[in-house]
């Protein structure tokens, strides 16, 4: 009975708020419907969008070039519906390209530290992926040492100026005169090799590598690594563009990257942000603040 007497109750709670909510709600649709208002305006027959790319917004959009590249636009004509203007003009011979700069290792985090290498073999030409490393010696004269491949080192400051250890620390060559750096090269020795960078996962196939000093503003030595490539081969390394987009639009990314690449140098000169600690000493930085630069694969 009990039992009977409390679900009767709620019954007729429950019906009392429905209809309440409902009495409500009739009510407050009535106070809240607005006005009628003028009819809408006829919508434009044109729309403008503003926008910029990932990285410095100047160039050629990589999916719009495909696109016109599969619709049958030549190379030209897509590079001059981006704006460009075809010349010609001389090339410098190398183009140095700044891989890692004293403010970041891209590995760990942080400030660089040091600099890690490995040479590889290049497939199809044999070899052990030895390598060279050459810097000058505090005496003033050129020192050099091969170092075997499939192993990687440490170029770090020792001493003010620069020094190559294996993984257990031992030191292999160095260190150089105060403040002076160490040129890694992989393209001498017979048969040439390639350079691995484990920090970026980037490999060099052409050119050299110099890894450079820097003081960073709290007075301590840190390197800093550009790549020296001859100037057609740098475009061989760009990741700008996926090789399966079509052909067409690879050649307008190419022509575009080249020319990109040439008046960022002729602006900037070789060696820009020499003067910064977290500068590159470069023309172009390898991500997509320039151009993004894989490497060699």
């Amino acid at each position: 009975m009990r039992w009977s007497r409390r679900v009767r109750t709620l019954a007729t709670v429950g019906v009392l708020a429905v209809g309440l909510g409902l009495a409500a709600g009739s009510a407050g649709s009535a106070a809240a419907a607005p006005p009628a208002g003028p009819s809408a305006a006829a919508a434009p027959s044109a729309f403008t969008i503003h926008g910029a790319g990932y990285g410095h917004g100047i160039g050629m959009s990589q999916y719009g070039a495909h696109g016109m590249a599969l619709r049958g636009y030549a190379a030209n004509r897509i590079l001059s519906f981006c704006g460009a203007k075809a010349g010609s003009v001389p090339l410098p011979d190398t183009l140095r390209v700044g891989l890692l700069q004293a403010n970041r290792d891209p590995s760990i985090g942080g400030r660089l530290a040091r600099v890690r290498v490995q040479g590889l073999e290049i497939p199809g030409l044999g070899g052990s992926g030895r390598f060279t490393v050459s810097g000058t010696s505090p005496r003033g004269r050129i020192i050099r040492r091969t170092l075997p491949g499939h192993q990687t080192f440490s170029i770090k400051p020792q001493s003010g100026g620069m020094s190559v250890f294996d993984l257990g620390r031992r030191r292999l060559f160095g260190p150089t005169k105060a403040c002076t750096g160490v040129f890694v090269r992989y393209q001498t020795l017979s048969p040439p090799a390639r350079l691995l960078l484990p920090q970026t996962g980037q490999q060099l196939r052409w050119g050299r590598l110099d890894v450079s000093l820097v003081r960073d503003d709290r007075g301590v030595l840190r390197p800093r690594a550009i790549a020296v490539i001859p100037f057609n081969r740098y475009l061989r390394g760009l990741g700008e563009m996926p090789g399966s987009f079509a052909y067409v639009a690879l050649r307008a990314q190419a022509i575009a990257a080249r020319s990109y690449a040439l008046v960022t140098a002729q602006i900037r000169g070789q060696h820009s942000g020499q003067g910064f600690w977290y500068g590159c000493d470069c023309a172009v930085y390898a991500g997509v603040r320039d151009q993004l630069y894989g490497g060699y694969a």
